[in-house]
C-alpha cells in the first residue's frame, strides 16, 4: 500500500469490532501419567456476520505455550455459519508438574477462513492458564490443574484479538506522485 487512497480504502473496509464476538464452549482434562492435555472443542456460537462477506468460515486454533515450547493445532473449517458445532478433541503432550502447569499459557482463537487474504482473520480469543482473564477461564483452568484426570467444562465469551498498530497516513506517498508513476 503506497497511496493515501489505498490506505483510506482499507481503513473503510476494515470490519468494526462488534461488541459481542460470540462464545466458545470447551472442556479440558490433564492426564498426568501420559503427560497429555486434551481440549475438547464443543461449539462456537453467536459469531458476528462480517459485512459484505456474510457468515464466517469458522476455524478454531489452539496454541499451547509451556516454557520455551509452543505448539499450535487447528480444528476443521466449518463453512458459512455463525454457530459451528465441532465435538473435536485436540491433544497436546506437555509437562504435568505443578510448576509446568503454573507456567502454561493456552490461547483458543476463532478465525474466519474467508478473511485470510487481509491478514485480519481472527474473530476473537479465549485464554486458559497464564493469560486467563475472565472468571470462567480462571475457574476452568484451576479445576483442570487441581483435579488431574477429571474433565472440566467452560464456556467463554470471546475477546477481541490483540491489534496491530494503526497505519499512519503521513507515512504514505502522495496520491499525485503515485498516480503519475502509473502512466
Amino acid at each position: 500500500m503506497n497511496t493515501k487512497k489505498e490506505i483510506k480504502f482499507i481503513e473503510e473496509i476494515k470490519a468494526i469490532v462488534p461488541k459481542k464476538l460470540g462464545k466458545i464452549y470447551t472442556s479440558s482434562v490433564i492426564e498426568k501419567d501420559s503427560k497429555r492435555l486434551t481440549i475438547n472443542l464443543k461449539k462456537v456460537d453467536a459469531l458476528p456476520k462480517c459485512g459484505l462477506i456474510g457468515a464466517p468460515d469458522v476455524c478454531v486454533k489452539i496454541t499451547l505455550t509451556q516454557g520455551t515450547k509452543t505448539q499450535t493445532k487447528s480444528s476443521r473449517i466449518i463453512k458459512s455459519t455463525c454457530s459451528a458445532v465441532y465435538n473435536e478433541a485436540v491433544m497436546f503432550l506437555c509437562g504435568t508438574s505443578k510448576n509446568d502447569l503454573a507456567q502454561t499459557s493456552i490461547v483458543i482463537s476463532v478465525h474466519d477462513a474467508q478473511r485470510t487474504c487481509t491478514g485480519d482473520d481472527t474473530i476473537g480469543c479465549a485464554f486458559l492458564g497464564v493469560g486467563a482473564v475472565d472468571k470462567s477461564e480462571i475457574d476452568q483452568w484451576k479445576g483442570t490443574t487441581e483435579h488431574l484426570g477429571k474433565e472440566y467444562k467452560g464456556n467463554h465469551t470471546l475477546k477481541a484479538p490483540q491489534t496491530t498498530p494503526p497505519v499512519h497516513v503521513a507515512e504514505a506517498n502522495d496520491d499525485v506522485a503515485a498516480d503519475e508513476e502509473d502512466y
